[in-house]
Order: structure tokens, then C-alpha cells, then sequence
């Protein structure tokens, strides 16, 4: 008699795990249906945005609106007859060239003096940079440096 009230209670503790165990897996299959509906939903939302984003693009590229506007803003005009040429080579004859005479008349070599003074004009509108504070790794890179020197002239092997 011992043995089926024990058998008893196993097989309704055994129904009773069984049975939380079944629930607990079709809460978690519902909880993942109810995320995978909201995902889909929201593909869905995205798709319309890209859609219509779409169509925006599509409208404010349309070649007609884009010539108003050009017409409107740019003040563009066709090119004359005239405007036209047939050999890009005639396009360099038209271009001066600088002889030395001309640049000896109009340029001259700045004297130091009057650098210095163009320099001091400026001084007071620029700043001048700081240089960097010596770090150790600029000590290293000295090092790394010299070393380096050493063995492509062949002293270190």
C-alpha cells in the first residue's frame, strides 16, 4: 500500500512539473510570437517609409522640376553658335605667356628688411605655434631613430 501512495504522489508531482513545464513553454512560445508580430509591424512601417521616401526622391529628381529651378535660380542659357569650337587647340593661342621682361618690371626680390617689417605687421595678427613639450616618446623615436641609422650603415647586427 506504501508503495502506490508513493507511486501516487511521484505520478502527480511528475503531472505537476510536466504540467508548469507546459506552460511555462507556451508562454514563451506566445511571448515570441507577440515579438516576432511586432518585428513584422515594424518591417512593415519601414517598408511604407521607404516607399514613400522613394517617391519623394523620385519627385524632387524629376528632370521637369529640376529645369525650372535651374531656369529660376541659375540663370542658365543655352550656348551660342559662337560659343562653340571645334578644335580645343585654338583654345591655348588665346592664352598671354609671360616673358622675363615683363616679370623683372612688375616683381622684385623682397630685402630682409622688408620681410622683417612685413613680419612684424603680422606678427601682431597671428599667433605663432607653441612647440610640442619633449616627451619620452620622442626620446624613444630618437632612439629608435639611431639605432635604425646603425643597421642600414652595417654597425649592428
Amino acid at each position: 500500500m506504501k508503495k502506490n501512495v508513493l507511486h501516487i504522489i511521484l505520478f502527480f508531482t511528475f503531472a505537476a512539473l510536466s504540467g508548469g513545464l507546459l506552460f511555462y513553454t507556451s508562454q514563451s512560445v506566445q511571448r515570441a510570437e507577440d515579438e516576432l508580430y511586432n518585428i513584422q509591424v515594424s518591417v512593415l512601417k519601414e517598408k511604407e517609409a521607404i516607399h514613400a521616401l522613394k517617391a519623394e526622391w523620385a519627385f524632387l529628381n524629376s528632370p521637369a522640376r529640376l529645369e525650372a529651378l535651374a531656369l529660376e535660380y541659375l540663370d542658365l542659357v543655352p550656348p551660342d553658335v559662337g560659343q562653340i569650337i571645334s578644335d580645343a587647340s585654338s583654345l591655348f593661342e588665346s592664352v598671354p605667356v609671360l616673358q622675363d621682361s615683363f616679370i623683372e618690371e612688375n616683381f622684385h626680390e623682397i630685402s630682409s628688411s622688408e620681410l622683417k617689417i612685413e613680419k612684424e605687421a603680422f606678427s601682431s595678427v597671428f599667433v605663432t605655434p607653441r612647440k610640442k613639450p619633449i616627451r619620452k616618446n620622442a626620446v624613444i623615436k630618437k632612439r629608435f631613430d639611431t639605432i635604425l641609422n646603425e643597421i642600414i650603415a652595417g654597425g649592428v647586427e
